[in-house]
């Protein structure tokens, strides 16, 4: 039976977020840190012939129930764009969310995950890994367009304090254009740590897991999400019981090209609060939407910046236990960020 606002009698959605991300609304950018200049020079605003290069594994079967929910462990580092973001709430407590880089200096997220650290190369994120770099957030900028309340504008770029050295474990995934097919019955693959379990309160996923899932109308969704879906959100069928869920957040909806390469063409926002696996649709912000927004403030608060570039690696796993504690108050949509207090 489709949701409606008349099944929670009206009332608004409220989403578990930072903080900082319900007090900028209106403005495209809130500053997380800030610092003096530090050495060294930025060399790459957006990423060119670089970009959306994976590992090419063996296909796998992605039928297994191994879950992001309903899908399997990626590869190692097959998805070298993928970060891991740690999150600091106003109470105290610790949230998780993905994202995803689109240079050596921007992370690409949800605006409900304001992060102040940033992990790329990570697989296992509760072991100590070689290829795990953690880098901290100098600046964060979110869509002039964000609303809490109806998940509209649901972006937000983290700008890095230092400089991410590419490599065959950290690179960044490609950008759509501002004009982009709706990809409607296109399979895409979206990836995170998120909750393993339906009710979406677990733990997280200690390594990267993926989902093939096939995009839907928009018409369809709406029949289920009522008067938020817009053309700047796209949807991802729930019939399969594979999708998002928990602590995937920000992360990327990665588009395999025909040339191999892959592109992100939407970032996880939220899921019914149902449960993750209820077969309703799972909702993303439409990237090609806000590619224009994007490459503006890259450009613009990149062209005279300098950094420094990071060198060391992390010595400790960026989530110890990852029990995450679901916020009781979100009512027709369950904004996908995992919570700990256990970090």
């Amino acid at each position: 039976m489709p949701i409606s606002w008349d099944d929670v009698d009206q009332e608004p959605i409220e989403i578990a977020a930072p903080k900082a991300a319900t007090t900028a609304r209106t403005t495209a950018r809130t500053t997380v840190r800030t610092s003096s200049t530090p050495s060294g020079s930025f060399t790459t605003p957006l990423p060119g012939s670089y970009c959306g290069v994976g590992w090419q594994y063996p296909a796998d079967d992605d039928e297994e129930n191994n879950r992001i929910v309903g899908g399997t462990a990626t590869y190692p580092n097959e998805f070298p764009w993928q970060a891991f973001l740690r999150v600091e709430m106003s109470t105290g407590s610790i949230g998780f969310c993905g994202g995803s880089l689109i240079s050596n200096r921007w992370i690409l997220t949800a605006a409900h995950c304001l992060s102040v650290k940033v992990y790329l190369g990570a697989h296992n994120i509760t072991t100590y890994e070689t290829n795990r770099k953690s880098y901290s957030a100098m600046q964060v900028f979110i869509n002039p367009e964000w609303n809490q309340t109806t998940l509209a504008g649901d972006i937000a770029l983290i700008k890095l304090y230092s400089l991410v050295t590419f490599s065959r474990y950290i690179r960044p995934i490609c950008l759509p254009s501002t004009v982009e097919p709706d990809y409607v019955n296109q399979n895409v693959v979206v990836t995170g740590w998120g909750s393993s379990t339906t009710r979406g309160n677990s733990s997280l996923s200690p390594v990267l897991r993926k989902a093939t899932v096939p995009v839907i109308s928009n018409a369809e969704c709406r029949s289920i999400y009522k008067g938020i879906i817009t053309s700047k959100v796209m949807c991802t069928s729930g019939s399969s019981y594979r999708g998002t869920c928990n602590g995937d957040s920000g992360g990327p909806m990665n588009y395999r090209q025909s040339n191999g390469r892959w592109k992100q063409i939407g970032i996880v926002s939220f899921g019914s609060l149902v449960n993750c696996q209820s077969g309703r649709p799972y909702g993303y912000t439409r990237l090609s939407s806000y590619s224009s927004w994007v490459r503006a403030i890259v450009s613009a608060n990149s062209a005279s910046t300098t950094a420094r570039t990071q060198t060391t690696t992390t010595t400790a796993s960026p989530s110890s236990s990852a029990t995450i504690q679901t916020s009781s108050a979100i009512l027709l949509l369950v904004s996908l960020i995992s919570f700990s207090t256990n970090f």
